[in-house]
Formats: structure tokens, sequence, C-alpha cells
């Protein structure tokens, strides 16, 4: 996948840019199939390619250079994508992976005691 120290310095031209439809398509066509279509990793091939959810407290810490990056360049079992999905492209899916990130923070319910 290339050098993640490197990876964690590109930088999202669209951060802080709501994810667009096109990120959902591009999301839906290219990354549903292992990760689900929310990314809980939940889809029938995901068990046996052992895709990881994408709403994980560790893939949340991933930079959006790391994501950009093993969207890219693969990593794992995952492929690459890199001569599959454009650059600017690949940017709106790491968007709309933040926004399904985001998305499920909102609707997971506090442990008792308030702890999560």
């Amino acid at each position: 996948m290339g050098n993640t120290t490197t990876a964690d310095k590109l930088v999202n031209p669209l951060a802080g840019q709501p994810a667009s439809a096109r990120g959902d398509t591009l999301f839906q066509t290219f990354c549903a199939v292992c990760h689900g279509q929310a990314g809980a990793a939940d889809a029938v091939i995901s068990a046996q390619v052992a895709a990881p959810s994408l709403l994980t407290d560790r893939a949340r810490g991933y930079s959006d250079g790391y994501l950009y990056s093993i969207i890219r360049y693969g990593r794992g079992v995952m492929p690459r994508y890199g001569d599959k999905v454009r650059r600017d492209a690949r940017w709106e899916i790491v968007n709309y992976v933040r926004q399904l990130q985001a998305a499920a923070v909102a609707v997971t319910p506090a442990a008792p005691g308030g702890a999560n």
C-alpha cells in the first residue's frame, strides 16, 4: 500500500464538505459488496473475505490520506482501485465513509453509566 506516513500526509481536498450522492454511488458500486451498504461489514461476502467494518474506532482513527491510499493501492485481500476509480472519486468515497462513520456514532446508544 505504500508508506503509511506518506499516506497520512495526503490532504483531502474535500475535507469538511458533505458527502456527495456520487460518493454514495461509488461506495455502493465498489465497496458495499464487501463492507456492507452502511460500512458495517454485514454483506454476505464480508465474513468470507474478512472485510473489516468501517465503523470501528480503529477505522475512524485512520487519516483521510490513509483511507485514500487503501482505495488506491489496496491492502490485504482488498484489491487496488487506483486503475478503476479516479483521484477525485477516491476522495468522494473517503468523504462518504466519514459520513457513514458519523451517522453510526450518532445512533450508537450510550452504554449503562454513560461509558462507551
